[in-house]
């Protein structure tokens, strides 16, 4: 009885520490599976997570991460610019998707890429100051947004939001500014 309780034990412990090394190497799958997303993933996967905004710095952040992706040399085809757009477009304001149809921008951004490409320029990064909101109308905020790049020339952007009625924000429109500094790039 005492062999057969003591082979029955070594079992148990085997199937027990076999069980331990699966679920173990399934966690190291899992692991590696998201340490292996791409950029192009990695920005889908943040859609998914959200997509409404009740932030102004949330809107340009997202944004910013879209454009450094699209001008930052890595995009692989068109259908990642499709995508990046359709998640864009989620940051604009009705009024501003209304005068800049889908199709159109897509192929606006293309020819944009296209030409980034040939010239070899690149968006390296991309920094935004804090938001301010319009003494008028706080429902208008602005941000100012540098945009870094491999060239001796940096964009320097001022970026205008609007608030919905659901609370969201929303960019209405930007536009190219004169030189400035971000306090806190010191």
């Amino acid at each position: 009885m005492r062999k057969i309780l003591a082979i029955l034990i070594i079992i148990i412990l085997a199937g027990g520490y076999f069980y331990y090394l699966n679920n173990n190497d399934n966690e190291e799958k899992t692991i590696r599976k998201k340490e292996e997303l791409t950029k192009f993933e990695k920005i889908i996967q943040l859609n998914e997570y959200q997509d409404e905004f009740y932030s102004p710095n949330e809107v340009v952040e997202r944004n910013n991460i879209i454009l450094l992706y699209l001008y930052g040399g890595e995009l692989a085809d068109d259908e990642e610019i499709r995508e990046l757009i359709r998640i864009q477009r989620n940051l604009l304001d009705p009024d501003l998707l209304e005068i800049n149809p889908y199709e159109e921008q897509i192929e606006k951004v293309r020819l944009k890429v296209e030409e980034y490409k040939e010239s070899g320029y690149k968006i390296i990064e991309i920094r935004q100051d804090v938001v301010k909101y319009e003494a008028s109308n706080p429902k208008i905020a602005i941000i100012k947004v540098i945009q870094y790049t491999n060239s001796n020339t940096d964009n320097y952007l001022e970026y205008y939001l609007r608030q919905q009625e659901n609370g969201t924000w929303r960019i209405l429109a930007w536009e190219i500014v004169d030189e400035f500094s971000i306090l806190n790039e010191f």
